[in-house]
């Protein structure tokens, strides 16, 4: 786990990479890590979510920029106010605007996010929050903005190896268990990891 503090999204992206290559390198003594995660412990942890988010597109844009990670790293998204349905409705699609640059956008009902490599962020419309949160959403929620990097082959190693028992149904299995304990169960005991107790 790294715990950083930029004070800056253009930082956060030059440490993930940093991770990634140490992740990602033969060359060391010690075995490389085989997961990281970046923990923003700094003023970014109270920017907004969507920041952290189009963040996130920025980090991934990196790795499928460059040979050597394409398809070797993946990442996962944890925040204080991760909602998956955020995610199950959202599509990411890219086109060019006209004048010659490439745009990523999220486009969902009443929110296009864009980002493009000339004039980086930037938000067109927003009018969704992610709020109403379920007992399921605290799976991918974290005292803590959070993202995890993780080598693809370790997962299908640890997919295909019979070292997970029938991995498909772990989402709904983790989605039963936090049913079971309710919303207002969900939210005391991720309240009682204040990041006070976390750093």
């Amino acid at each position: 786990m790294k715990a950083i503090s930029e004070k800056d999204w253009e930082g956060v992206v030059d440490r993930a990479r940093d991770e990634i290559d140490l992740l990602l390198r033969q060359d060391q003594d010690v075995a490389p890590p085989e997961t990281t995660l970046i923990v923003l412990t700094g003023p970014l942890r109270k920017a907004p979510y969507w920041d952290f988010v189009r963040t996130s597109w920025k980090i991934m844009d990196a790795i499928d920029n460059n040979d050597g990670w394409r398809e070797k790293v993946q990442v996962v998204n944890f925040h204080p106010e991760g909602k998956h349905s955020l995610y199950a409705e959202e599509t990411r699609v890219s086109f060019e605007n006209g004048e010659g640059e490439d745009w990523n956008c999220l486009k969902r009902k009443g929110v296009n996010l864009c980002v493009n490599s000339t004039t980086h962020m930037n938000v067109i419309h927003t009018t969704l929050s992610p709020k109403h949160a379920k007992p399921s959403d605290f799976t991918i929620r974290s005292p803590l903005p959070t993202y995890h990097l993780l080598k693809e082959d370790t997962i299908m190693t640890e997919l295909t190896g019979g070292y997970v028992k029938s991995p498909e149904t772990i989402p709904d299995r983790n989605a039963r268990m936090l049913d079971r304990l309710g919303l207002k169960g969900c939210e005391k005991k991720f309240l009682e990891m204040s990041p006070g107790k976390v750093i």
